[in-house]
C-alpha cells in the first residue's frame, strides 16, 4: 500500500473528508472549531447533528465555488475500486481506506474580489440621473444594505446574539487581510489537515506538491493562512511569513450613531468563547509568483505601491 491523492467529485467522498477534519482538529484540539462548527447540544446526538451540519454547509460552498478544489489521501491497493455506494456503507473510500489527510485549495484564475468591487464602485458612485444630494444617499443606503446582507451571512450557523457578534468580530480579522492584499488571480490553500496518527509520513508534501503543480500551470502568487504546525512545512514550498495575527476579542459596542464606541462588559458567552480562543495567532504566508526569489521582509509587494 502507498499513499495516493485523489480529487473530491461526491458527497460521499465528501463527507469522509469531513469526518478526517473533526477527527484531525480533535488533537490537538482548534478553538476555530468551536467558532466555525459549534456543538450546540453536548450530547452524541449533538456532535452527530454539527458534523452532518458542517458537511452540508461546506459542501454549498465547494459546489457553488468554481475555484475550489477538494484533495485527500489515502493508502491505497492497487487493486482497489472506489464505488460511492461502497464508501456511505462502509466510511472507508473503496471499503478499504480511510482518509488520512484533505486539504481544500482555492486556485482564482480571476481577481475573486471582483465582482464586489466594482459594486461598490457603482455604489460609491451613484447614478447619473439624480442630483449630488439624492446620489448620496441613494449610495449609503446600497452600501448600508450590502453590509447588513454580508454581517448576516457571515456568522449565519449561529443564532443572533454575543457568539455571532464574536465570529462577526474574530474572521473578519483574517479575511480582511487577503480582501486587501490578493485582488488578482492567485491560490490559496484554504485549509487541510491530517490524522494524529498519520502525521510525519508526508501526506501534507503529497497535497503541497498538488498545489505547487497547479500554481505552476497557472503562474501566480500563493497564500496560506497558518498556525505554528504547518510552518516548516510551507517554508519547505517557498511560503514565507508576512505578518502574524494574534486575533483581537476585545468587545467594543456604539452606542448610539455618530458617537465613539464605548466599551461594554461582555456576557458570558463572549467570554467564554475569547477564552477557549486565547491568544489565537496566525501566521499569514505568502509565495511570489514561480521563478520570483522567495519573500523577505522589505522587498517589493505587489500589494503596496512604492513612491
Amino acid at each position: 500500500m502507498s499513499p495516493t491523492l485523489h480529487t473530491v467529485t461526491t458527497l460521499a467522498q465528501f463527507s469522509l473528508v469531513r469526518d478526517c477534519m473533526w477527527e484531525s482538529f480533535s488533537i490537538p484540539y482548534s478553538p476555530y472549531m468551536s467558532i466555525l462548527f459549534p456543538i450546540k447540544t453536548p450530547t452524541a446526538e449533538g456532535l452527530a447533528a454539527a458534523i452532518q451540519e458542517s458537511k452540508e454547509r461546506l459542501w454549498g460552498f465547494h459546489e457553488g465555488d468554481e475555484d475550489s478544489v477538494w484533495v485527500y489521501v489515502v493508502d491505497e491497493d492497487e487493486d482497489a475500486d472506489e464505488d460511492e455506494d461502497q464508501i456511505e456503507e462502509d466510511g472507508k473510500i473503496g471499503g478499504n481506506e480511510k482518509v488520512l489527510a484533505a486539504a481544500n485549495w482555492l486556485f482564482h484564475k480571476k481577481n475573486p474580489f471582483g465582482e464586489e468591487e466594482k459594486k461598490e464602485e457603482e455604489e460609491e458612485k451613484g447614478t447619473a440621473d439624480v442630483n449630488e444630494g439624492e446620489k448620496k444617499d441613494k449610495s449609503k443606503k446600497n452600501i448600508d444594505e450590502k453590509s447588513k446582507e454580508k454581517d448576516n451571512d457571515l456568522g449565519s450557523w449561529w443564532p443572533e446574539g454575543e457568539a455571532r457578534d464574536f465570529t462577526k468580530k474574530v474572521l473578519p480579522q483574517l479575511f480582511d487581510v487577503k480582501k486587501k492584499r490578493m485582488r488578482r488571480p492567485h491560490a490559496q490553500l484554504s485549509l487541510m489537515y491530517t490524522l494524529p496518527t498519520s502525521r510525519g509520513r508526508g501526506h501534507g508534501s503529497l497535497i503541497m506538491k498538488f498545489g505547487m503543480s497547479r500554481i505552476s500551470e497557472m503562474d501566480v502568487e500563493a497564500v496560506v493562512e497558518a498556525s505554528a504546525d504547518g510552518l516548516t512545512l510551507y517554508e519547505k514550498f517557498g511560503f514565507r511569513t508576512v505578518d502574524v495575527i494574534t486575533m483581537d476579542t476585545t468587545f467594543e459596542m456604539g452606542k448610539e450613531e455618530g458617537k465613539e464606541k464605548e466599551k461594554e462588559k461582555p456576557g458570558y458567552i463572549w467570554r467564554k468563547m475569547a477564552y477557549e480562543l486565547g491568544e489565537k495567532r496566525t501566521w499569514w504566508m505568502w509565495k511570489p509568483r514561480p521563478g520570483k526569489r522567495v519573500y523577505e521582509r522589505g522587498m517589493d509587494v505587489p500589494w503596496e505601491e512604492r513612491g
